[in-house]
């Protein structure tokens, strides 16, 4: 096979999961795009289909399992080859490759970055490329996701994404400069910037938090208009970003901050860093002192040993 003939062959993928997950698909397909190939919505119109997965909580894995059945299904049709990439691969390999040797690529997320070659090694083609990064975006033209790290350092104990995904990494300033810099340049207006922990962002490589910087950064990007801040972790949401929030123009008035409970045994028992008081100061200061901030949040309840008491207080 030849690589015009390779070209000819159409690619899909099916989302799976959270948004960090969404843009490691979104890279991938703008390497495929940059090398070629045709990106394709209707999976069964595609002779190869992407399933990046999602394994963080079961009926995440369920989700998985459903949707690589459904693209196998379409290797009685058009589909040539089955891609599994993403957590689930990272979390159960062995045993996907057990359960389901239909698939014709588990592909780990270390190895995400070399698509267009492994695609060229189930064409038994010759593998050594160079391909200029892109994204292929998969939301609304205006908006799109900035993911400025990797892992995760904190260890909740109902978290299994640092055992997933490792730990915390952060992506230089500059290469996340350039990138959003490219998305503003196809059309993006709103930003949202996202990691498993935005508040530690740059403390892995640069020794210091160096978030603020960062939005500096991003903030003067000619046609960027919003950015806003997800997975802001309570015990590092200061005065400091608050007041940057609330008087930088460009940073939506807006904190995703996960509180999950706040019963202090259940907090020691999620291995949490921010307890009872501090959960209850920051709110407090949210509300009094920056109220034109939003705050969104998300809990858990029925956590293990959770007693009525204590699902009452929270």
């Amino acid at each position: 096979m030849t690589k015009e003939e390779l070209l000819t062959k159409k690619i899909s993928a099916i989302s799976l999961g959270c948004d960090k997950n969404r843009v490691d698909l979104e890279q991938m397909l703008g390497k495929l795009r940059n090398f070629g190939f045709s990106v394709i919505d209707d999976i069964s119109d595609a002779e190869i289909i992407i399933v990046n997965t999602c394994a963080f909580i079961q009926p995440a894995v369920r989700e998985a399992i459903e949707n690589i059945l459904l693209a196998l299904k379409q290797k009685e049709n058009k589909c040539e080859k089955v891609i599994v990439s993403g957590c689930m691969v990272e979390r159960y390999e062995k045993d996907l490759k057990k359960e389901m040797p239909e698939v014709d690529l588990f592909l780990r997320v270390a190895n995400d970055e070399k698509i267009v070659e492994e695609i060229l090694n189930l064409y038994n083609m010759e593998a050594k490329v160079k391909i200029n990064n892109g994204r292929v975006l998969t939301t609304l033209p205006h908006i799109a996701y900035l993911k400025i790290s990797d892992g995760c350092d904190n260890c909740c104990s109902y978290c299994a994404i640092p055992r997933i995904r490792g730990r915390y990494k952060s992506i230089p300033i500059d290469d996340l400069i350039k990138e959003a810099k490219a998305l503003a340049d196809n059309g993006v207006k709103e930003l949202i910037v996202v990691a498993q922990d935005t508040t530690r962002y740059g403390i892995d490589i640069y020794d210091k938090v160096m978030l603020i910087p960062l939005l500096d950064k991003l903030s003067q990007i000619k046609n960027i208009e919003w950015i806003r801040l997800h997975y802001l972790y309570p015990e590092n949401v200061n005065d400091e970003l608050l007041d940057y929030i609330s008087t930088n123009p460009k940073i939506c008035k807006y904190v995703d901050i996960p509180l999950q409970h706040i019963d202090e045994g259940i907090l020691v028992s999620m291995n949490r860093r921010a307890l009872e008081n501090q959960s209850r100061e920051l709110i407090f200061k949210l509300k009094t002192k920056y109220p034109q901030i939003a705050i969104r949040s998300t809990f858990i309840v029925g956590y293990p040993g959770e007693k009525k008491k204590q699902f009452n207080k929270l």
